[in-house]
């Protein structure tokens, strides 16, 4: 036997946890909310709020947002008497309950009805919605006709834009190393070993092959070889000395956290002895991350030179000239109520208050004036040792002495 308890009362559920339950349990039940929603477990009626338990919550509803409990009753018996309610050649009124379904968490209704609603009118744009169907050149499609409509192409499992697939199949698969590269790897990873008598055997063996040979070994080495094998890769690329050996090295020298192998790599810079070695090393000067700046600077100052000596000291006194002007108000604001705009409605009398404002404060007119831009101590102390190595001076870190200087080196240089 059902029991129905019905209230006419309209009201937005609240819904809250319930650590502790007292009162007189019942069988599985279903709550009908106002706003639509269905609750489905064990329920218990605490005289001002009804406990619902379900298999993974405890909800606290207020008899005042409850439209009904269903004794014995589970959402899809009241799926089922939605459904025998609904006209079968309404296709709205098909797509409400389908979306009332899955609200109650039944998609197979969902869909069920959403399939029916469709069926009457095919071009029901939120019914197809809800059947995750897209509507491309005319017909409706989904899942892999969808996406292949879409340009999308199917690759390893996986679908990537045409442009993707395009240059996935044009990319050549790695080509795996020769008997000669093999050895040669092989050779480094010995070299690297820490064993005195082992890396004295693979260097002198190294030292024996061809430059060709040592340069995909070092390469795949100098990227993901332990801190050892990547300084003997540097040393390795410097023998190959080609120009594309250099990108790998300036990213070593900049951004590997082992200062061995980043001197290494810089020695490796210098015997190559390319033009356009020290360009990106300047540029990083200016980088946003700190560890990147000093590795940089490091790099310059083992290299030395003019050029280098120019562009620390251009980066230890960077600063900014004077900015543009602005305007800045500083004051308070109050506001009051300064009468009433009265209006007599139908057996009520309402007052619209007029406020008023009132604003008291001062209008300054403001400029930058310069800009300074300040490092930390290690920072600080890198970029001057740095300065030191390159130009051979000792002016410590009074950047008004080194810039002096420089000017009287650059003045006599002409």
């Amino acid at each position: 036997m059902r029991m129905h308890k019905w209230l006419g009362l309209s009201a937005y559920p609240v819904v809250c946890g319930v650590v502790m339950l007292s009162g007189i349990p019942a069988m599985a039940d279903t709550v009908k909310l106002r706003s639509g929603e269905v609750v489905e477990g064990s329920v218990a009626d605490f005289g001002d709020r009804v406990v619902v338990t379900t298999p993974d919550q405890v909800l606290s509803l207020r008899w005042r947002d409850v439209d009904v409990v269903l004794r014995d009753q589970s959402v899809k018996d009241v799926y089922r008497e939605r459904r025998a309610a609904v006209a079968a050649d309404s296709a709205p009124d098909l797509y409400a309950l389908a979306l009332w379904a899955k609200r109650a968490g039944l998609p197979d209704a969902a869909r069920e009805c959403a399939a029916a609603a469709v069926a009457l009118d095919p071009e029901h744009e939120a019914a197809r919605t809800l059947l995750t169907q897209q509507k491309v050149d005319g017909d409706w499609l989904k899942g892999d006709a969808l996406l292949a409509a879409k340009g999308f192409v199917a690759r390893g499992g996986k679908w990537i834009l045409k442009e993707e697939a395009d240059v996935a199949d044009k990319r050549r698969p790695a080509r795996k190393l020769s008997d000669d590269e093999t050895r040669v790897a092989d050779l480094i990873a010995r070299a690297a070993s820490g064993k005195e008598r082992a890396q004295k055997f693979a260097l002198e063996a190294l030292d024996g092959l061809s430059p060709d040979a040592l340069a995909r070994p070092a390469l795949r080495a100098l990227r993901r070889g332990t801190p050892a094998e990547r300084r003997i890769a540097a040393g390795l690329l410097a023998r190959w000395g080609d120009v594309d050996a250099l990108r790998p090295l300036i990213y070593t020298a900049t951004m590997d956290r082992e200062t061995s192998v980043r001197r290494a790599a810089v020695t490796a810079l210098k015997e190559i002895d390319h033009e356009d070695t020290l360009r990106p090393f300047a540029r990083a000067l200016w980088s946003a991350t700190p560890m990147i700046r000093t590795n940089a600077a490091e790099a310059l100052g083992a290299f030395g030179g003019g050029r280098t000596v120019e562009w620390l000291i251009r980066r230890v006194s960077t600063g900014g000239g004077p900015g543009g002007r602005n305007n800045l108000f500083v004051g308070r604001q109050l506001s009051y109520i300064a009468d009433f705009d009265v209006e007599i409605a139908q057996a009520a009398q309402i007052g619209d208050p007029i406020v008023g404002v009132i604003r008291e404060g001062v209008i300054l007119d403001t400029r930058v004036i310069g800009v300074r831009e300040e490092f930390t101590i290690v920072e600080k102390r890198v970029f001057y040792t740095a300065l030191r190595d390159a130009s051979g001076q000792e002016i410590g870190d009074d950047l008004a002495a080194w810039q002096k200087w420089y000017k009287k080196e650059r003045l006599a240089s002409r």
